[in-house]
Protein backbone atom coordinates (compact mmCIF):
# COMPACT_ATOMS: atom_id res chain seq x y z
CA UNK A 1 0.00 0.00 0.00
CA UNK A 2 1.35 3.42 -0.95
CA UNK A 3 1.09 6.70 0.90
CA UNK A 4 1.56 10.27 -0.27
CA UNK A 5 5.25 11.01 -0.22
CA UNK A 6 6.42 7.41 -0.57
CA UNK A 7 9.34 6.92 -2.91
CA UNK A 8 8.82 4.12 -5.40
CA UNK A 9 10.76 1.78 -7.64
CA UNK A 10 9.38 1.01 -11.10
CA UNK A 11 10.58 -2.10 -12.88
CA UNK A 12 9.46 -3.78 -16.07
CA UNK A 13 8.76 -7.51 -16.09
CA UNK A 14 9.91 -9.66 -19.02
CA UNK A 15 6.39 -9.73 -20.40
CA UNK A 16 6.24 -5.92 -20.43
CA UNK A 17 4.15 -5.41 -17.29
CA UNK A 18 5.25 -2.60 -15.00
CA UNK A 19 5.87 -3.46 -11.37
CA UNK A 20 5.64 -0.59 -8.89
CA UNK A 21 6.81 -1.12 -5.31
CA UNK A 22 7.69 1.12 -2.39
CA UNK A 23 11.42 1.77 -2.34
CA UNK A 24 13.32 0.02 0.45
CA UNK A 25 15.01 2.48 2.82
CA UNK A 26 18.45 1.73 1.39
CA UNK A 27 17.26 2.64 -2.13
CA UNK A 28 15.55 5.92 -1.30
CA UNK A 29 17.19 8.73 -3.21
CA UNK A 30 19.22 11.16 -1.15
CA UNK A 31 21.04 14.24 -2.26
CA UNK A 32 24.54 14.12 -0.95
CA UNK A 33 26.94 16.94 -0.31
CA UNK A 34 30.56 15.85 -0.12
CA UNK A 35 29.57 12.22 0.46
CA UNK A 36 27.30 13.02 3.41
CA UNK A 37 23.82 14.40 3.75
CA UNK A 38 23.93 18.05 4.75
CA UNK A 39 22.40 19.10 8.10
CA UNK A 40 19.76 21.13 6.23
CA UNK A 41 18.94 18.17 3.98
CA UNK A 42 18.55 15.93 7.03
CA UNK A 43 16.32 18.49 8.77
CA UNK A 44 14.11 18.93 5.69
CA UNK A 45 13.79 15.16 5.21
CA UNK A 46 12.79 14.74 8.89
CA UNK A 47 10.18 17.51 8.59
CA UNK A 48 8.77 15.89 5.45
CA UNK A 49 8.52 12.52 7.23
CA UNK A 50 6.66 14.17 10.13
CA UNK A 51 4.18 15.79 7.74
CA UNK A 52 3.61 12.52 5.85
CA UNK A 53 3.09 10.67 9.16
CA UNK A 54 0.23 13.04 10.08
CA UNK A 55 -1.62 12.18 6.88
CA UNK A 56 -1.62 15.78 5.67
CA UNK A 57 -1.21 15.73 1.88
CA UNK A 58 2.00 17.23 0.54
CA UNK A 59 1.72 20.28 -1.70
CA UNK A 60 2.34 19.87 -5.40
CA UNK A 61 4.68 22.37 -7.08
CA UNK A 62 1.87 24.78 -8.02
CA UNK A 63 0.36 24.78 -4.53
CA UNK A 64 3.81 25.27 -3.02
CA UNK A 65 4.44 28.23 -5.32
CA UNK A 66 1.10 29.81 -4.26
CA UNK A 67 1.90 29.22 -0.58
CA UNK A 68 5.30 30.93 -0.91
CA UNK A 69 3.76 33.86 -2.80
CA UNK A 70 1.05 34.24 -0.14
CA UNK A 71 3.57 34.21 2.68
CA UNK A 72 5.75 36.77 0.90
CA UNK A 73 2.72 38.97 0.24
CA UNK A 74 3.23 38.66 -3.52
CA UNK A 75 -0.38 37.70 -4.24
CA UNK A 76 -3.24 39.97 -3.50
Amino acid sequence: RFHVGDEIVIEQDRDGRLIIVAAPDEEILTYLLGGEESPLGRQLRELRQQIVATGVPLLDSEALEREVEDRRGERG
